[in-house]
Protein backbone atom coordinates (compact mmCIF):
# COMPACT_ATOMS: atom_id res chain seq x y z
CA UNK A 1 0.00 0.00 0.00
CA UNK A 2 1.31 3.44 -0.94
CA UNK A 3 0.77 5.01 2.51
CA UNK A 4 1.94 8.55 2.97
CA UNK A 5 1.95 11.21 5.64
CA UNK A 6 -1.63 12.44 6.05
CA UNK A 7 -1.44 15.95 7.47
CA UNK A 8 -4.57 17.86 6.57
CA UNK A 9 -6.81 16.15 9.18
CA UNK A 10 -4.26 16.46 11.95
CA UNK A 11 -2.66 19.81 11.23
CA UNK A 12 -4.83 21.58 13.82
CA UNK A 13 -3.96 19.20 16.65
CA UNK A 14 -0.29 18.99 15.68
CA UNK A 15 -0.19 15.26 14.92
CA UNK A 16 1.45 13.54 11.99
CA UNK A 17 0.05 10.12 11.11
CA UNK A 18 0.37 7.59 8.34
CA UNK A 19 -2.84 7.47 6.35
CA UNK A 20 -4.30 5.63 3.31
CA UNK A 21 -3.06 6.19 -0.21
CA UNK A 22 -4.00 9.51 -1.66
CA UNK A 23 -4.27 8.37 -5.25
CA UNK A 24 -2.54 10.23 -8.07
CA UNK A 25 -1.13 13.60 -7.00
CA UNK A 26 1.51 15.75 -8.48
CA UNK A 27 5.09 15.41 -7.37
CA UNK A 28 4.97 19.04 -6.29
CA UNK A 29 1.88 18.46 -4.09
CA UNK A 30 3.42 15.39 -2.45
CA UNK A 31 6.62 17.24 -1.77
CA UNK A 32 4.68 20.15 -0.30
CA UNK A 33 2.85 17.85 2.08
CA UNK A 34 6.07 16.18 3.18
CA UNK A 35 7.70 19.55 3.80
CA UNK A 36 4.65 20.69 5.75
CA UNK A 37 4.80 17.69 8.03
CA UNK A 38 8.53 18.05 8.43
CA UNK A 39 7.91 21.58 9.65
CA UNK A 40 5.35 20.27 12.08
CA UNK A 41 7.80 17.68 13.37
CA UNK A 42 10.42 20.35 13.92
CA UNK A 43 7.84 22.39 15.79
CA UNK A 44 7.06 19.54 18.17
CA UNK A 45 4.60 17.57 16.06
CA UNK A 46 2.58 15.15 18.12
CA UNK A 47 4.03 16.34 21.43
CA UNK A 48 6.35 13.38 21.10
CA UNK A 49 8.66 14.16 24.02
CA UNK A 50 8.72 11.30 26.54
CA UNK A 51 7.15 12.17 29.89
CA UNK A 52 9.25 11.58 32.97
CA UNK A 53 9.19 7.97 34.20
CA UNK A 54 7.42 6.70 31.09
CA UNK A 55 8.36 3.24 29.91
CA UNK A 56 11.74 3.45 28.24
CA UNK A 57 13.35 0.95 25.89
CA UNK A 58 15.21 -1.72 27.82
CA UNK A 59 18.99 -1.48 27.56
CA UNK A 60 21.00 -3.83 25.38
CA UNK A 61 23.09 -5.99 27.69
CA UNK A 62 26.47 -7.33 26.48
CA UNK A 63 27.14 -11.05 26.74
CA UNK A 64 27.91 -12.30 30.23
CA UNK A 65 31.54 -12.58 31.28
CA UNK A 66 32.88 -14.47 34.27
CA UNK A 67 33.69 -12.37 37.32
CA UNK A 68 37.36 -12.06 38.28
CA UNK A 69 37.73 -12.00 42.06
CA UNK A 70 40.64 -10.40 43.90
CA UNK A 71 41.51 -11.03 47.55
CA UNK A 72 42.48 -8.38 50.08
CA UNK A 73 42.67 -8.09 53.85
CA UNK A 74 40.82 -6.18 56.53
CA UNK A 75 43.04 -3.64 58.33
CA UNK A 76 42.79 -5.54 61.63
CA UNK A 77 42.20 -9.20 62.38
CA UNK A 78 38.58 -10.05 63.00
CA UNK A 79 39.72 -12.52 65.66
CA UNK A 80 40.37 -9.49 67.88
CA UNK A 81 36.81 -8.22 67.59
CA UNK A 82 34.75 -8.62 70.74
CA UNK A 83 32.15 -11.33 69.99
CA UNK A 84 29.10 -9.59 71.40
CA UNK A 85 25.83 -11.30 70.41
CA UNK A 86 24.02 -9.92 67.37
CA UNK A 87 26.91 -7.63 66.47
CA UNK A 88 26.41 -6.50 62.87
CA UNK A 89 29.24 -6.37 60.32
CA UNK A 90 31.78 -3.68 61.06
CA UNK A 91 32.76 -3.11 57.43
CA UNK A 92 30.59 -0.64 55.51
CA UNK A 93 30.88 -0.20 51.73
CA UNK A 94 29.79 3.11 50.19
CA UNK A 95 26.70 2.36 48.04
CA UNK A 96 27.56 5.09 45.52
CA UNK A 97 31.25 4.18 45.14
CA UNK A 98 32.18 0.51 45.29
CA UNK A 99 35.86 1.35 45.78
CA UNK A 100 35.27 3.03 49.15
CA UNK A 101 34.68 1.23 52.44
CA UNK A 102 35.00 1.94 56.15
CA UNK A 103 36.06 -0.49 58.87
CA UNK A 104 35.06 0.25 62.47
CA UNK A 105 37.07 -1.59 65.09
CA UNK A 106 36.42 -1.93 68.83
CA UNK A 107 39.36 -3.70 70.52
CA UNK A 108 38.57 -6.34 73.11
CA UNK A 109 40.40 -4.26 75.72
CA UNK A 110 41.11 -0.59 75.15
CA UNK A 111 44.18 1.03 76.64
CA UNK A 112 43.54 4.38 74.97
CA UNK A 113 40.95 5.79 72.62
CA UNK A 114 38.40 3.11 71.64
CA UNK A 115 36.54 3.00 68.37
CA UNK A 116 39.11 2.93 65.58
CA UNK A 117 38.11 3.74 62.01
CA UNK A 118 39.93 2.70 58.84
CA UNK A 119 39.13 3.74 55.27
CA UNK A 120 39.95 2.20 51.88
CA UNK A 121 39.48 3.88 48.51
CA UNK A 122 40.78 1.04 46.34
CA UNK A 123 38.63 -1.98 47.30
CA UNK A 124 40.63 -2.95 50.39
CA UNK A 125 43.99 -3.06 48.61
CA UNK A 126 45.21 -0.30 50.95
CA UNK A 127 43.80 1.05 54.20
CA UNK A 128 44.28 4.44 55.86
CA UNK A 129 43.80 5.02 59.58
CA UNK A 130 41.11 7.67 59.96
CA UNK A 131 40.38 9.66 63.10
CA UNK A 132 39.32 7.64 66.13
CA UNK A 133 35.78 8.04 67.38
CA UNK A 134 35.78 10.38 70.40
CA UNK A 135 34.00 7.91 72.65
CA UNK A 136 35.71 8.98 75.85
CA UNK A 137 36.22 5.38 76.92
CA UNK A 138 35.93 1.73 76.05
CA UNK A 139 33.10 0.45 73.88
CA UNK A 140 32.04 -3.08 73.00
CA UNK A 141 31.16 -2.59 69.34
CA UNK A 142 30.95 0.03 66.63
CA UNK A 143 29.23 0.14 63.26
CA UNK A 144 29.19 2.61 60.38
CA UNK A 145 26.38 3.61 58.01
CA UNK A 146 27.53 5.35 54.82
CA UNK A 147 25.34 7.90 53.07
CA UNK A 148 23.69 6.22 50.06
CA UNK A 149 24.75 8.97 47.64
CA UNK A 150 27.77 10.64 49.30
CA UNK A 151 30.71 8.32 50.11
CA UNK A 152 32.50 10.88 52.29
CA UNK A 153 29.52 11.19 54.66
CA UNK A 154 28.86 8.50 57.26
CA UNK A 155 27.44 7.95 60.74
CA UNK A 156 29.21 5.75 63.30
CA UNK A 157 27.45 4.17 66.26
CA UNK A 158 29.24 2.76 69.29
CA UNK A 159 27.65 0.56 71.93
CA UNK A 160 28.65 -0.14 75.50
CA UNK A 161 26.73 -3.04 77.04
CA UNK A 162 25.03 -2.49 80.41
CA UNK A 163 26.46 -5.78 81.71
CA UNK A 164 23.06 -6.73 83.14
CA UNK A 165 23.26 -10.34 81.98
CA UNK A 166 20.61 -9.90 79.28
CA UNK A 167 22.55 -10.07 76.05
CA UNK A 168 19.42 -10.15 73.89
CA UNK A 169 17.94 -7.05 75.56
CA UNK A 170 20.45 -4.68 73.94
CA UNK A 171 20.60 -2.62 77.14
CA UNK A 172 23.48 -0.20 77.19
CA UNK A 173 24.81 3.13 75.97
CA UNK A 174 24.79 4.13 72.33
CA UNK A 175 26.73 7.08 70.97
CA UNK A 176 26.62 8.56 67.47
CA UNK A 177 29.21 10.44 65.41
CA UNK A 178 29.01 12.11 61.99
CA UNK A 179 31.74 12.61 59.40
CA UNK A 180 31.40 14.64 56.22
CA UNK A 181 35.06 14.42 55.21
CA UNK A 182 35.65 10.72 54.81
CA UNK A 183 36.59 10.04 58.44
CA UNK A 184 39.12 12.83 58.92
CA UNK A 185 36.90 14.23 61.69
CA UNK A 186 33.96 12.85 63.69
CA UNK A 187 31.39 15.07 65.41
CA UNK A 188 29.23 13.70 68.27
CA UNK A 189 25.52 13.69 67.45
CA UNK A 190 22.34 13.52 69.48
CA UNK A 191 18.63 13.82 68.94
CA UNK A 192 15.58 11.77 68.08
CA UNK A 193 16.78 10.95 64.57
CA UNK A 194 19.32 8.47 65.93
CA UNK A 195 19.91 5.63 65.43
CA UNK A 196 20.00 5.95 61.66
CA UNK A 197 19.57 2.75 59.71
CA UNK A 198 19.98 4.46 56.33
CA UNK A 199 20.37 7.99 54.97
CA UNK A 200 20.84 9.72 51.62
CA UNK A 201 21.53 13.30 50.55
CA UNK A 202 20.79 15.02 47.24
CA UNK A 203 20.19 18.64 46.26
CA UNK A 204 21.00 19.76 49.79
CA UNK A 205 18.22 17.62 51.29
CA UNK A 206 18.90 14.60 53.53
CA UNK A 207 16.48 11.74 54.10
CA UNK A 208 17.03 9.28 56.96
CA UNK A 209 15.36 6.17 58.29
CA UNK A 210 15.22 6.25 62.07
CA UNK A 211 15.33 2.63 63.28
CA UNK A 212 15.05 2.03 67.06
CA UNK A 213 16.85 -1.03 68.44
CA UNK A 214 14.93 -4.22 67.79
CA UNK A 215 14.52 -4.91 71.49
CA UNK A 216 12.72 -1.58 71.93
CA UNK A 217 10.41 -1.84 68.89
CA UNK A 218 6.65 -2.25 69.51
CA UNK A 219 6.85 -3.78 66.86
CA UNK A 220 8.38 -1.88 63.88
CA UNK A 221 8.76 1.78 64.73
CA UNK A 222 11.01 3.02 61.95
CA UNK A 223 10.26 6.53 60.70
CA UNK A 224 11.30 8.22 57.45
CA UNK A 225 12.56 11.76 58.11
CA UNK A 226 13.78 14.72 56.06
CA UNK A 227 16.24 17.48 56.91
CA UNK A 228 16.67 20.61 54.82
CA UNK A 229 19.22 22.36 57.04
CA UNK A 230 22.26 20.08 57.06
CA UNK A 231 20.91 17.39 59.43
CA UNK A 232 20.21 19.86 62.25
CA UNK A 233 16.41 19.53 62.35
CA UNK A 234 14.16 16.77 61.05
CA UNK A 235 10.52 16.24 60.05
CA UNK A 236 8.66 12.96 59.38
CA UNK A 237 7.37 12.46 55.83
CA UNK A 238 5.86 8.96 56.01
CA UNK A 239 2.59 9.86 57.76
CA UNK A 240 0.47 8.94 54.68
CA UNK A 241 1.94 5.43 54.73
CA UNK A 242 1.24 4.99 58.45
CA UNK A 243 -2.23 6.51 58.20
CA UNK A 244 -3.24 4.51 55.14
CA UNK A 245 -2.26 1.03 56.24
CA UNK A 246 -0.36 1.10 59.52
CA UNK A 247 2.86 0.18 57.73
CA UNK A 248 6.36 1.34 58.62
CA UNK A 249 9.06 2.12 56.07
CA UNK A 250 11.79 -0.52 56.11
CA UNK A 251 13.97 0.75 53.25
CA UNK A 252 13.93 3.70 50.85
CA UNK A 253 15.67 4.77 47.65
CA UNK A 254 16.32 8.37 46.55
CA UNK A 255 16.89 9.44 42.94
CA UNK A 256 19.40 12.31 42.88
CA UNK A 257 18.39 13.12 39.30
CA UNK A 258 14.68 13.63 40.03
CA UNK A 259 14.31 13.91 43.80
CA UNK A 260 11.81 11.04 43.74
CA UNK A 261 11.56 8.61 46.65
CA UNK A 262 10.65 4.93 46.57
CA UNK A 263 9.88 3.21 49.88
CA UNK A 264 9.32 -0.38 50.93
CA UNK A 265 6.97 -0.64 53.92
CA UNK A 266 5.88 -3.55 56.07
CA UNK A 267 3.24 -4.31 58.67
CA UNK A 268 5.03 -6.74 60.95
CA UNK A 269 1.82 -7.73 62.70
CA UNK A 270 0.09 -8.88 59.51
CA UNK A 271 3.25 -9.58 57.47
CA UNK A 272 2.04 -7.43 54.61
CA UNK A 273 4.52 -5.59 52.40
CA UNK A 274 3.91 -2.55 50.20
CA UNK A 275 5.84 -0.27 47.84
CA UNK A 276 5.18 3.48 47.76
CA UNK A 277 6.38 6.20 45.38
CA UNK A 278 6.69 9.95 45.96
CA UNK A 279 7.50 12.29 43.11
CA UNK A 280 7.87 15.39 45.30
CA UNK A 281 10.35 14.35 47.98
CA UNK A 282 7.83 12.85 50.38
CA UNK A 283 5.05 15.44 50.15
CA UNK A 284 2.61 13.03 48.54
CA UNK A 285 2.77 9.24 48.24
CA UNK A 286 1.06 6.71 45.99
CA UNK A 287 1.05 2.98 46.57
CA UNK A 288 2.26 0.82 43.68
CA UNK A 289 -0.24 -1.92 42.96
CA UNK A 290 0.81 -5.43 42.00
CA UNK A 291 4.07 -5.51 43.96
CA UNK A 292 4.73 -8.92 45.53
CA UNK A 293 7.65 -9.51 47.84
CA UNK A 294 9.09 -9.86 51.31
CA UNK A 295 12.15 -7.90 50.26
CA UNK A 296 12.90 -5.65 47.30
CA UNK A 297 15.81 -4.62 45.14
CA UNK A 298 15.66 -1.35 43.21
CA UNK A 299 17.61 0.31 40.42
CA UNK A 300 17.56 4.08 40.92
CA UNK A 301 16.69 5.84 37.64
CA UNK A 302 18.40 8.66 35.83
CA UNK A 303 16.31 11.65 34.77
CA UNK A 304 13.48 10.64 32.43
CA UNK A 305 13.94 6.93 33.12
CA UNK A 306 11.62 4.58 35.05
CA UNK A 307 12.31 2.79 38.31
CA UNK A 308 13.33 -0.89 38.09
CA UNK A 309 11.85 -2.83 41.00
CA UNK A 310 11.93 -6.54 41.87
CA UNK A 311 10.08 -8.17 44.75
CA UNK A 312 11.32 -11.45 46.20
CA UNK A 313 9.30 -13.98 48.13
CA UNK A 314 10.79 -17.07 49.72
CA UNK A 315 8.68 -20.19 49.39
CA UNK A 316 10.14 -21.55 52.65
CA UNK A 317 8.85 -18.59 54.70
CA UNK A 318 6.07 -19.76 57.02
CA UNK A 319 4.36 -16.35 56.92
CA UNK A 320 3.81 -16.64 53.18
CA UNK A 321 3.36 -20.33 52.28
CA UNK A 322 3.27 -19.72 48.56
CA UNK A 323 5.19 -22.77 47.35
CA UNK A 324 8.22 -22.11 45.15
CA UNK A 325 10.38 -19.02 45.42
CA UNK A 326 9.01 -16.06 43.46
CA UNK A 327 10.66 -13.12 41.74
CA UNK A 328 8.40 -10.43 40.27
CA UNK A 329 9.83 -7.38 38.49
CA UNK A 330 8.66 -4.08 37.06
CA UNK A 331 10.61 -2.00 34.55
CA UNK A 332 8.16 0.90 34.32
CA UNK A 333 7.98 2.33 37.86
CA UNK A 334 5.47 -0.26 39.03
CA UNK A 335 2.84 0.13 36.31
CA UNK A 336 3.22 -3.49 35.14
CA UNK A 337 4.83 -6.51 36.77
CA UNK A 338 6.40 -9.59 35.20
CA UNK A 339 7.00 -12.94 36.84
CA UNK A 340 10.67 -13.81 36.52
CA UNK A 341 10.28 -17.36 37.81
CA UNK A 342 12.81 -19.20 39.95
CA UNK A 343 15.14 -19.68 41.53
CA UNK A 344 14.31 -16.18 42.70
CA UNK A 345 15.43 -16.62 46.27
CA UNK A 346 18.14 -19.22 46.50
CA UNK A 347 17.80 -22.44 48.49
CA UNK A 348 17.89 -20.85 51.96
CA UNK A 349 15.94 -17.64 51.59
CA UNK A 350 16.09 -14.32 49.85
CA UNK A 351 19.14 -13.13 51.77
CA UNK A 352 21.28 -15.81 50.12
CA UNK A 353 19.72 -15.47 46.67
CA UNK A 354 18.82 -12.31 44.75
CA UNK A 355 20.87 -9.45 46.17
CA UNK A 356 20.97 -6.47 43.77
CA UNK A 357 20.28 -4.76 40.48
CA UNK A 358 23.45 -4.20 38.48
CA UNK A 359 23.94 -0.81 36.89
CA UNK A 360 22.87 -2.23 33.51
CA UNK A 361 19.51 -3.36 34.91
CA UNK A 362 20.34 -7.04 35.32
CA UNK A 363 19.26 -8.86 38.49
CA UNK A 364 22.15 -10.48 40.37
CA UNK A 365 21.84 -13.62 42.47
CA UNK A 366 23.90 -16.29 44.17
CA UNK A 367 22.90 -19.76 42.96
CA UNK A 368 23.91 -23.14 44.43
CA UNK A 369 26.33 -25.22 42.42
CA UNK A 370 24.89 -28.36 43.99
CA UNK A 371 21.48 -29.56 42.84
CA UNK A 372 20.87 -31.24 46.21
CA UNK A 373 21.86 -28.66 48.83
CA UNK A 374 21.69 -29.47 52.52
CA UNK A 375 19.92 -26.93 54.68
CA UNK A 376 22.42 -25.06 56.81
CA UNK A 377 25.44 -26.40 54.94
CA UNK A 378 28.02 -24.13 53.30
CA UNK A 379 27.08 -25.24 49.80
CA UNK A 380 29.37 -23.81 47.08
CA UNK A 381 27.62 -21.23 44.96
CA UNK A 382 28.02 -19.19 41.82
CA UNK A 383 26.84 -15.75 40.78
CA UNK A 384 24.13 -15.51 38.15
CA UNK A 385 22.30 -12.70 36.41
CA UNK A 386 18.93 -12.19 34.76
CA UNK A 387 18.76 -9.46 32.11
CA UNK A 388 15.64 -7.25 32.05
CA UNK A 389 12.60 -9.37 31.13
CA UNK A 390 14.88 -12.34 30.62
CA UNK A 391 13.85 -15.90 31.36
CA UNK A 392 17.19 -17.64 31.84
CA UNK A 393 19.77 -17.06 34.56
CA UNK A 394 23.25 -16.62 33.09
CA UNK A 395 26.21 -17.86 35.18
CA UNK A 396 28.96 -15.38 36.06
CA UNK A 397 31.30 -17.90 37.65
CA UNK A 398 31.75 -19.35 41.15
CA UNK A 399 31.71 -17.24 44.29
CA UNK A 400 35.00 -17.23 46.22
CA UNK A 401 33.42 -18.34 49.49
CA UNK A 402 30.06 -19.05 51.08
CA UNK A 403 27.80 -16.21 52.13
CA UNK A 404 25.88 -13.18 50.87
CA UNK A 405 27.37 -10.76 48.34
CA UNK A 406 27.16 -6.98 48.46
CA UNK A 407 26.89 -4.93 45.26
CA UNK A 408 27.90 -1.26 45.23
CA UNK A 409 28.10 0.79 42.05
CA UNK A 410 29.66 -1.83 39.80
CA UNK A 411 31.68 -3.67 42.46
CA UNK A 412 30.82 -6.93 44.24
CA UNK A 413 32.11 -7.54 47.78
CA UNK A 414 32.30 -10.72 49.83
CA UNK A 415 33.52 -10.34 53.40
CA UNK A 416 33.92 -12.89 56.21
CA UNK A 417 32.14 -10.54 58.57
CA UNK A 418 28.82 -11.50 57.03
CA UNK A 419 28.84 -15.29 57.17
CA UNK A 420 31.03 -18.34 57.01
CA UNK A 421 34.26 -16.85 55.72
CA UNK A 422 37.86 -16.55 56.79
CA UNK A 423 37.89 -15.22 60.40
CA UNK A 424 41.30 -13.62 59.81
CA UNK A 425 39.88 -11.02 57.49
CA UNK A 426 40.12 -11.99 53.81
CA UNK A 427 37.94 -9.83 51.59
CA UNK A 428 37.12 -10.62 47.96
CA UNK A 429 35.98 -8.07 45.38
CA UNK A 430 35.11 -8.23 41.68
CA UNK A 431 34.09 -5.75 38.99
CA UNK A 432 30.81 -6.26 37.20
CA UNK A 433 31.15 -5.28 33.54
Amino acid sequence: MDSRLDTHRNRRRGVCTWGPAWGIRSVWASASMLLACAALLLAGCGNASRPANASAPLPKIPHARALVWQDAQTPVSLVLQTPWPFQPPTLAVAPSNGNVAYECYAPASATSQSGQVWVTRDRAAHWTRAADLPTGGEVDSCTITVNDLTPTTAVAMTFRDARDGCFACAHGTRSYFLTTDGGATWTPQSGSVFPIGQFATARGVTYALNTPPLADAQPWQSTLLVSRDGMRTWSPIDQPIHASSGHAVMRFWLSPATGELLAYASNSAAFEEQVWLSRDGGGQWSQLQGAIGQEYIVRIPDAGQPWYICGMRDGMDSTHPVGPNMLTCSYDSGKTWHGAGGPGGGPYGVQNGVFAFADDGSVLQTMPLSTTPTLGATTPSQVGRLIPRGTTWEPLGPAPTYGPILYASGVLWMTPQYAGGDPHGTISTASYT
